[in-house]
């Protein structure tokens, strides 16, 4: 009885098996099995791509009619570039002109001032231009003839030369400073767009135009020019004008027409 029971509890013993086996995460094998051996298998925890069969593989709710495919992507998913509105990289700014151009300089006039440097007149005010002379009559602002296919509003001045004496003229001015200061414009490139339109009597003879400051030592800008379209004036102070201007005027006459009537049209005077 004692060697049969000693043979069956042997029996017993060499059947047994464990409750659970944890895998060797080296891929190894038992002892002396080589250190490489299987590691090809298993990808490395940090390994940056995951083999090539992985993404051949079919998704594991493919086909369940309650489960969305993950092909299709989380509901909540990111919708592709080209589909999102654009966003605007521009930094968030205070300040009332477009970020891409830059604030206006302040040109300091001796009473501390800044100094007028743009008459545009898109406001609808003379922003303190005024006319004066022998033939022109009170500006005001108006619609002008177009610039470049498009219009905008100007300073009209209307003009009636009576030929009365020659050479007779009259101005545009534009106050830079206010009363009697002044401010350094030396370096500065003073510009203004004017177009003499005929009325009644039209000109048969280019206008005179000159650009000056108020002391009128010399023109920043002297030449001729016919009615009938828009002309650019543009220049600097010449080497006998003060640095310090107050005013800039401009200048239009003509002593070979005896008699016109129309209208001197001034628009975008500028210094810069």
């Amino acid at each position: 009885m004692r060697s049969g029971f000693a043979l069956m509890l042997a029996l017993a013993v060499g059947c047994a098996t464990p409750d659970h086996y944890e895998p060797r995460l080296d891929g190894g094998g038992g002892a002396g099995a080589d250190a490489g051996e299987g590691a090809a298998d298993i990808p490395h925890p940090m390994q940056d791509t995951a083999p090539a069969d992985v993404f051949s593989q079919p998704s594991p709710d493919a086909g369940s009619p309650d489960v969305a495919s993950m092909a299709d992507g989380p509901a909540d998913s990111v919708p592709p570039l080209d589909e999102r509105p654009p966003v605007d990289a521009r930094p968030p700014s205070d300040s009332s002109q477009p970020a891409d151009l830059p604030v206006a300089e302040c040109i300091k006039c001796t009473g501390g001032s800044c100094a007028a440097n743009r008459w545009d007149f898109d406001s609808g005010s003379l922003q303190g231009a005024k006319s004066g002379g022998s033939f022109a009559a009170s500006p005001a602002v108006a619609m002008a003839p177009p610039f470049q296919g498009a219009q905008s509003l100007a300073m009209a001045i209307p003009v009636d030369f009576t030929g009365v004496g020659a050479g007779g003229s009259s101005y545009a001015s534009f106050p830079i400073c206010p009363e009697t200061s002044s401010a350094n414009l030396r370096t500065k490139t003073f510009r203004a767009r004017v177009y003499l339109e005929n009325g009644a009597q039209p000109a048969t003879m280019p206008f005179n135009l000159q650009l000056y400051t108020e002391d009128m030592v010399e023109p920043i800008v002297n030449t001729f020019y016919p009615p009938g379209s828009w002309v650019l004036l543009e220049g600097q102070l010449p080497a006998a004008e003060d640095s310090s201007v107050t005013e800039l005027q401009l200048w239009f006459g003509s002593a070979t027409n005896p008699a016109w009537k129309g209208t001197v049209w001034v628009d975008d005077v500028r210094v810069e």
